[in-house]
């Protein structure tokens, strides 16, 4: 696999980027984009069809099009992507899946509308952070401006690579009003600074495999412990 990459690193970027819409359109065509977290087949016994979900750092779109797929036609999925390199795949993933219920952001999001920026590592695209000055600039939002009124939220999904405790914090007002699950890529100790905050809201933290749970606590019955 290091032979491989370090193989890839010499193409071109445009065919690079073939290679990787090629390779994700051969597994959503043969069933097989997926994510290998365990959290991934739990979450069909949480969202049911019709639900509206947020999906923070959709990456190339496995919980995306997972979403896409459990929410069906009367149900929508909102999917933000910061990185356009990872962004146009995750757009190209959606349109090959045929999902009519997602709505793609390229952009972040943060508590204030702004332009923050982003740090992309040589060697993995898909661990890019936010920092103080970075490789690329990028639009963030606040959630709350991409929610319809007439929504009621019922999953929140984050990982943002080190700034999912950040996003939490600075959506407080919106989970508390929505109380959705929530379910986002902590650290232990991250998690556990979070309980002393969330439980002000009666969130409940669960642990996953490799994701964190809050649950509002008036949903913990329809929760899969």
């Amino acid at each position: 696999m290091g032979m491989l990459r370090e193989q890839a690193k010499r193409l071109p970027k445009g065919v690079v980027r073939l290679l990787k819409i090629n390779y994700y359109r051969r597994q959503i065509r043969k069933g097989e984009f997926r994510s290998e977290e365990l959290e991934y087949d739990v979450l069909k016994n949480i969202i049911p069809p019709g639900a509206k979900v947020v999906d923070i750092g959709a990456n190339v779109g496995y919980y995306t099009l997972l979403f896409s797929s459990l929410v069906g036609s009367k149900g929508r999925v909102i999917a933000f992507e910061p990185i356009p390199e990872t962004f146009d795949l995750l757009s190209n993933n959606v349109t090959a899946s045929a999902a009519q219920n997602v709505t793609l952001v390229n952009g972040a999001v943060s508590t204030d509308t702004q332009e923050v920026d982003f740090t992309i590592p040589e060697e993995n695209l898909f661990q890019s952070h936010m920092v103080p000055e970075g490789d690329i600039h990028v639009m963030s939002f606040p959630l709350r401006s991409f929610l319809p009124e007439s929504w009621s939220l019922d999953f929140l999904k984050i990982d943002a690579e080190g700034c999912d405790e950040e996003i939490i914090k600075s959506s407080i007002g919106v989970i508390n009003a929505h109380r959705p699950f929530v379910m986002a890529e902590l650290s232990q100790e991250k998690a556990w600074a979070l309980v002393g905050v969330l439980e002000n809201y009666s969130l409940r933290f669960i642990e996953g495999s490799h994701n964190k749970f809050f649950v509002p606590g008036e949903k913990l019955d329809l929760f899969p412990l």
